[in-house]
């Protein structure tokens, strides 16, 4: 090999060691990039409450408790019961009229039970009861009861009250028509409450011996024919017991017609 191409090659292979010489065709690395930020953790609900100053809680109210200005129900009695009218017949209705001491408390109720002759016959929160369960002689009271929810606090009675006696009635009185002398009949329809049996009185002054009554209450009348120009006179109706009714009536007679004349009736009230 000559000289001159043992150094053309060994000129080659300094250039090529020595990195110098042709274009470098050799890619940069890529670069680095910064990794992504964390994805943020999902917000957890925030126990507003619990982070609260103590000052700030919520409050709560026991509504099972007496708040300000209530009376607590247990300490609820019974000052006063009272079973009227004062004066009890057959067809009252009773009614129980109660006070309590302090006044009655939230939660708190009212039971009567109504006692005839011993015999319980009605027991509701109702402080009345009707009419019609009644007859002379019963003896009738009340037990008032105090209920907190269903526990019982106090219990008062009535005094015992009697069914007196009720008066008889004048329910009608009705005349016949009357023209001139004769016997006529005037019909009373009286009746009695109780059922007793009942007994029939004319009362008034100076009543002529032509007009009486019967034991059945029919007033007789035989007027002549000089019948006085007003006759006045009460009805009277009584039971067995003392119980009357009065009824008054007033007969005007007038005098017989002259000849011609049209007969006319008396006018009774």
């Amino acid at each position: 090999m000559s000289l001159r191409l043992l150094a053309a090659l060994a000129l080659a292979f300094c250039l090529m060691a020595c990195g110098g010489g042709g274009e470098d065709t050799t890619a940069p690395p890529p670069a680095r990039q910064a990794a992504p930020p964390p994805a943020a953790a999902a917000a957890e609900p925030v126990d507003e409450t619990a982070s609260a100053p103590a000052d700030e809680a919520a409050e709560f109210t026991d509504l099972s408790q007496p708040q300000a200005g209530e009376t607590d129900p247990a300490e609820v009695r019974l000052a006063e019961v009272k079973l009227g009218p004062e004066r009890v017949r057959q067809d009252s209705t009773l009614e129980v009229t109660v006070v309590t001491r302090p006044p009655r408390a939230p939660g708190t109720a009212v039971v009567v039970a109504f006692w005839i002759n011993d015999r319980k016959v009605q027991e509701t929160a109702a402080s009345t009861l009707p009419a019609g369960k009644l007859k002379k002689g019963d003896g009738v009271f009340a037990d008032v009861i105090l209920l907190a929810g269903e526990a019982e606090i106090d219990r008062r009675r009535t005094e015992l009250v009697l069914v007196e006696n009720s008066d008889p009635e004048i329910e009608a009185i009705e005349f016949p028509p009357i023209k001139g002398p004769g016997d006529y009949v005037i019909t009373v329809k009286a009746a009695d409450p109780d059922g007793d049996e009942l007994a029939y009185q004319l009362d008034g002054i100076d009543l002529p011996a032509w007009l009486r009554v019967e034991r059945d209450g029919r007033i007789l009348m035989s007027p002549g024919d000089d019948p006085p120009e007003i006759l006045e006179f009460e009805v009277v109706v009584r039971d067995d017991d003392g119980g009357e009714a009065r009824r008054s009536v007033t007969l005007t007679f007038k005098p017989p017609p002259a000849a011609g004349e049209e007969e006319t009736a008396p006018e009774e009230t």
